[in-house]
């Protein structure tokens, strides 16, 4: 399969939010509430999505159909330093998952967040998606112990993870 990584531009929206939706549900589905997973859509995905900032986002495309993204963006916390950037968000359709496409992603935001000065990275993740720890862990994320409750239908505890890119 032919596949680019590519800045997203305002045209992917919808491909964009058909992944996040999709990637939810496959992911999630067991982990969180049924209840909060119900009231997702790709049409509410999309409206989050219509005022994004393109050049923090990137696109995977395979045979020209979007089935990841990845965003990233400066430490949106105040108890880190300025070197540390953030990636917000990873999504990559289930289908996909074991080809490497999500190592790539994840390559992607180092060298861009590097090009941004950034020396860093934070991701945070459930607690309980193990799948996806285990994944920030093999490509070197460390978690760090911070953790806070959100709400996804019920309280779910949210890990951070950190990375030096030097």
């Amino acid at each position: 399969m032919g596949y680019i990584i590519r800045k997203a531009t305002n045209d992917d929206v919808l491909g964009i939010a058909y992944v996040h939706y999709h990637a939810w549900i496959e992911t999630y589905t067991g982990l969180v509430s049924q209840d909060f997973l119900d009231k997702l859509s790709v049409a509410r995905s999309a409206e989050k999505l219509r005022n994004i900032d393109c050049s923090k986002y990137f696109v995977l495309e395979i045979d020209g159909k979007i089935c990841g993204f990845i965003c990233i963006s400066e430490y949106r916390g105040d108890d880190l330093g300025d070197e540390y950037g953030e990636i917000p968000a990873i999504y990559l359709l289930k289908e996909y998952h074991g080809h490497h496409y999500g190592t790539k992603l994840l390559d992607k935001a180092m060298e861009e967040l590097k090009k941004w000065g950034y020396r860093k990275i934070v991701i945070r993740t459930l607690k309980n998606n193990i799948n996806a720890i285990k994944f920030y862990e093999r490509s070197g994320f460390l978690i760090d112990g911070v953790e806070k409750e959100i709400d996804l239908g019920k309280p779910e505890t949210v890990i951070r993870l950190i990375k030096d890119m030097f």
